[in-house]
């Protein structure tokens, strides 16, 4: 099934969804959109003063067990999937990191578009953890378009990489850094609006290389697609995307060991990220890179929001008058 939800004693619930026929997006709007309306229909019936329970009502009732009819090959085969999984399982860490310090009230206060924000702190934290710039991958949703999916943003732009690799240059100008600062934001927003309105290439790369192996029969991959610039630039070393939901948080796993998922919620007035990685590739470390994501967004405030913020007001004395001689 594409959609699965499981609900614990305790109440809390977890949903899985299947990336293959459907986008995050369904899968985080909608629970939302059932807890909307459950409290709706809650505080209309009365709340809690209104709430009954019928005699004699037993949800058991109307449950059913299901049976399964499982062939020894079946049993095998879920035996050795559950080992697998239980392997992949133990060689992932996930972790919800939250920073507290602003959210996107103070972005917005400050004119600054709060996903190019984050995307340049992410981009300077995976420099200091790992040393030098590395491919990022965002989504850009293409819902105006009927059946539209997603495209990709391709984060690290000439104008990202200039404003991060001198961030720490001490010899750098502060005002230089925020002028390259404020282009790398202006770059990502530009992007962002040519993947979301079908101007992106990643998908169009996606449909000749299919067109070109399974439509035409060629079997093999175009030439063009197996140049090394192209293998290089699509190493996701950072998955990432911006998600909503007030309920909950979600994410997902890393594409490469040596990489981590990033899934991000701005909330008003903090920033939620759920971050993955994989514990046997051995130079990934969630707390480290945790680490460097608070540097980031606190070195990010220090240049952009505290320069923005107005002069105090001072009070200017009068100058005194000059007494007139007799």
């Amino acid at each position: 099934r594409s959609s699965l939800r499981v609900v614990s004693s305790n109440g809390v619930c977890m949903e899985h969804g299947d990336h293959t026929t459907m986008d995050a997006i369904v899968m985080a709007s909608t629970p939302v959109d059932l807890m909307a309306k459950a409290s709706r229909d809650f505080v209309q019936s009365g709340g809690l003063a209104a709430a009954k329970v019928r005699p004699g009502f037993d949800p058991a009732k109307h449950l059913e067990m299901i049976t399964w009819d499982l062939t020894p090959s079946l049993r095998t085969m879920i035996r050795d999937t559950q080992a697998a999984h239980a392997a992949n399982c133990r060689g992932i860490e996930v972790d919800c990191y939250t920073y507290l310090g602003f959210g996107r009230d103070a972005l917005r206060a400050h004119k600054i578009n709060a996903d190019a924000f984050v995307q340049q702190a992410l981009q300077l934290a995976l420099l200091r953890d790992r040393g030098h710039v590395l491919p990022v991958y965002e989504t850009a949703s293409t819902r105006l378009f009927r059946e539209g999916r997603t495209d990709t943003i391709r984060s690290l732009t000439v104008a990202q990489r200039d404003f991060v690799t001198s961030f720490d240059d001490p010899a750098v100008p502060t005002s230089t850094k925020r002028e390259r600062f404020l282009k790398a934001l202006d770059q990502h927003a530009r992007i962002t609006r040519q993947a979301s309105t079908g101007r992106g290439y990643d998908r169009h790369l996606l449909a000749l290389r299919i067109a070109h192996m399974h439509v035409l029969g060629k079997g093999t991959v175009p030439a063009l697609l197996e140049q090394p610039a192209v293998a290089r630039s699509s190493a996701y070393q950072l998955l990432t995307s911006q998600m909503v939901g007030r309920y909950f948080v979600g994410g997902f796993a890393h594409v490469l060991d040596d990489g981590y998922g990033c899934c991000y919620y701005l909330r008003r007035n903090a920033i939620c990220i759920v971050v993955s990685g994989c514990k046997r590739a051995g130079h990934t470390d969630l707390l480290r890179f945790q680490g460097h994501l608070t540097r980031a967004f606190h070195d990010l405030a220090q240049l952009t929001m505290a320069a923005n913020e107005p002069e105090p007001e001072t009070k200017r004395t009068p100058p005194a008058k000059k007494k007139n001689k007799l």
